[in-house]
C-alpha cells in the first residue's frame, strides 16, 4: 500500500503539461521572433514542452485552453476593461484578436490541470477577476492567474508573466483534490441545450451566459450546462457566434431546444438576421 501511495505521489509530481504562448497581434515578424526568443530564454528547461502559436484564431485559444495537456498559458494581444460611458451605457470588457473579435468569454472555461493562465494586455485583470469571482475555475484548485489593471507594453508585459508563471508555487500535493463531480451528480446539476446547426457550413460558437461552447459545422450536437446558470439566464444572453472573418458568408437558420423550450435567431422584415454574426441575438419564442 505504501508503494502504491508513493508512485501516484510521484506520477503527479512528475506531471508536466504543454507551455502555450499564444499571440494574435498586428506586429512584424521581427517582433514575434523577439517575443519566441522571450519564451525560449526562460523556458529554456522546458523546450520539448514549449508550444508557440501566432496570429492565433478562435478555434486555436479554446482548443488550446480546453486541452487537458495545457499546463501554463499566456495569451498575448490587445484588451480594455469595462467603462461606463457618457451616454450611461457600459462598454463590455474586450480581449480582441488580430481579426477583431472578442474573445474575452472564451477565457471563462479552462481545463482542470491548468496551473498557470495570463493575460498580457492593457487592463486584463478584471476579466479573469470576474470570472474567478464567479467560481468558474473552482475546480482548478492549483491555478494561478497573472494580467494587468493598467496598460502595459507587449514586451515588458510579456516578462513579466513568464517569470510570475517560473515563481509561482503549485502544491502538488493538491491534486487529488481537481477530480470533478460524479456523472451522476453532475448530471442532476446540469441541464442539456440541443443545437441544430445543420445548415451553417462554418465553425461557430454559441455563447450561453459567459460560457462559449463550439459548434461543429453541418451538425446536431449537445450541449451540457450548469442548471443554476441556465435558470438564470436571459434571452440576450443565448448569442451565435462566428468569427469575424467569415462575416461575409452569412448566417442561416440555427435551432436550439431544452425539454420545454427551443430559441431561434431574432430576424429583419428582410428575413436578416439581428445583430452581427459576432453577436447574433436568439430569443425563446415558445414551448416544443
Amino acid at each position: 500500500m505504501r508503494f502504491v501511495l508513493w508512485f501516484l505521489a510521484l506520477s503527479f509530481n512528475s506531471y508536466a503539461g504543454n507551455i502555450v504562448v499564444m499571440t494574435s497581434l498586428d506586429v512584424s515578424e521581427k517582433d514575434l521572433m523577439k517575443i519566441e526568443g522571450y519564451a525560449e530564454k526562460y523556458y529554456q528547461d522546458r523546450q520539448e514542452d514549449l508550444v508557440i502559436i501566432h496570429r492565433a484564431t478562435p478555434k486555436e485559444l479554446y482548443d488550446r485552453l480546453t486541452d487537458s495537456d495545457t499546463e501554463i498559458f499566456l495569451w498575448v494581444s490587445h484588451s480594455a476593461q469595462t467603462r461606463e460611458l457618457n451616454s450611461g451605457l457600459r462598454r463590455g470588457s474586450t480581449i480582441l484578436d488580430l481579426y477583431g473579435n472578442n474573445v474575452a468569454n472564451f477565457f471563462s472555461r479552462v481545463n482542470d490541470n491548468l496551473k498557470f493562465l495570463a493575460i498580457v494586455g492593457c487592463e486584463s485583470k478584471s476579466i479573469l477577476d470576474e470570472f474567478k469571482n464567479k467560481g468558474y475555475y473552482r475546480n482548478n484548485n492549483l491555478l494561478k492567474t497573472f494580467s494587468f489593471h493598467k496598460k502595459t507594453k507587449v514586451f515588458r508585459g510579456l516578462k513579466k508573466a513568464i517569470k510570475a508563471s517560473l515563481s509561482a508555487k503549485f502544491l502538488e500535493t493538491e491534486s487529488s483534490q481537481r477530480f470533478t463531480l460524479s456523472a451522476r451528480k453532475r448530471s442532476r446539476s446540469t441541464i442539456r441545450i440541443g443545437v441544430d446547426n445543420t445548415k451553417n457550413n462554418l465553425e461557430s460558437w454559441i455563447l450561453i451566459g459567459d460560457f462559449v461552447f463550439p459548434l461543429a459545422p453541418e451538425s446536431i450536437q449537445s450541449i451540457e450546462i450548469n442548471k443554476e446558470v441556465f435558470v438564470k439566464l436571459k434571452s440576450k444572453n443565448i448569442k451565435l457566434i462566428r468569427d469575424i472573418r467569415y462575416r461575409e458568408a452569412g448566417m442561416n437558420q440555427i435551432r436550439l431546444w431544452t425539454q420545454n423550450f427551443y430559441w431561434e435567431p431574432f430576424f429583419d422584415f428582410n428575413q436578416k438576421p439581428i445583430g452581427e454574426n459576432w453577436h447574433l441575438y436568439i430569443y425563446p419564442i415558445g414551448k416544443n
